[in-house]
């Protein structure tokens, strides 16, 4: 049997432990959980177990200050380890039962998990599970193949199960204009030093046993050149050359953008949105589709408002997708599930 500090990626499934205890199978589960995706690769999630629940903890060593200054990225992407915690919980026969902590009272603890016996996995439950090892960010340039009206309208509805709205669009117009924005924020980040030695100090090589960050696979370039691709970032200002690429990839290779928004702006719609962002995430996977982020506009305080206007929503965008059809791209590395874990409290 794998143990914990196994590469996620290669725990079995069959090596659940059915006769185990409670807490041996929450903590089998949490292999899945950290496959979520996160900002910069940063996996800034903990776990603290009990004798019968998890809790999920943000891990406060892994914020990104500059450009996530109220951790509400960060805290999205906790909120993507639940959700796939909740996907790997189901296909084993359970039902999660989930309890969102309050910010006031424990601001760094934002859910306890406990199981219930559910029922056997449905055949949506069994293909969003395999999912979760295979799925991925990809940056690559999408084919022009569209997902089906069908499958959007079924991440519409997996969003709403968590009070989030999906919105997409295809509409060439709709995107040049998407394209902008994006432009003007890349513009303005890269601009910044600060921002640009954040993202250069996550810049990190895969090869060299490093277990979060971004490799230079990130910027179209080997591995071997991440040390070279960290001190250009951190010296230049590439913003030009930046905001020209992802144009490219908006207006010539996104045959769909979408983007997640919620009614309200606080820590719970934040991690519901990530719940929602994991799910919907599956479904791509699933089906033989990929996304990648292009969340600058949102990041960017002033733009967040005309991202806004260009999905025609009236809530709060939370994170804006790329969805389309790709070669398979680089797995981004990640930490074990004994990496993650915190002393269990005696008194639970």
């Amino acid at each position: 049997m794998m143990t914990s500090n196994s590469d996620p990626r290669l725990v079995k499934a069959e090596d659940f432990p059915k006769s185990g205890t409670v807490k041996q199978q929450l903590q089998f589960l949490l292999n899945y959980a950290v496959l979520a995706p996160s900002g910069h690769n940063a996996q800034p999630w903990l776990f603290r177990m009990t004798h019968n629940s998890v809790e999920l903890i943000f891990n406060r060593s892994r914020a990104l200050a500059v450009i996530d200054p109220d951790n509400r990225e960060m805290t999205i992407s906790c909120g993507a380890a639940l959700g796939n915690l909740e996907v790997a919980a189901r296909y084993f026969g359970f039902q999660p039962v989930i309890q969102l902590s309050s910010y006031e009272n424990t601001p760094d603890c934002l859910a306890t998990i406990t199981l219930v016996k559910g029922s056997a996995p449905s055949e949506s439950d069994i293909a969003l599970f395999k999912a979760i090892t295979v799925r991925q960010t990809n940056r690559r340039p999408f084919s022009s193949e569209k997902l089906s009206e069908e499958i959007l309208k079924l991440c519409v509805n997996t969003a709403a199960n968590f009070a989030v709205n999906f919105s997409y669009h295809s509409n060439q117009k709709i995107k040049a204009e998407i394209a902008k924005l994006t432009m003007f924020a890349d513009k303005r980040q890269f601009a910044k030093p600060w921002f640009r030695i954040e993202l250069a100090t996550w810049m990190h090589s895969n090869k060299r046993g490093e277990k979060d960050g971004m490799s230079a696979y990130r910027f179209g370039l080997p591995d071997v050149f991440t040390p070279l691709t960290s001190f250009i970032i951190k010296t230049f200002n590439l913003g030009n050359r930046v905001a020209q690429s992802n144009k490219r990839k908006i207006q010539e290779s996104s045959p769909v953008l979408g983007v997640f928004s919620s009614v309200q702006d606080q820590q719970e719609d934040w991690i519901n949105t990530g719940r929602a962002l994991a799910q919907v995430l599956l479904i791509f996977t699933s089906v033989g589709f990929s996304a990648s982020y292009l969340n600058q506009s949102i990041e960017t305080g002033s733009l967040r408002k005309l991202l806004q206007q260009e999905f025609s929503v009236s809530d709060y965008p939370q994170i804006m997708v790329r969805i389309g059809r790709a070669d398979p791209a680089e797995f981004s590395v990640r930490r074990s599930v004994e990496d993650c874990l915190v002393d269990t409290n005696p008194s639970k």
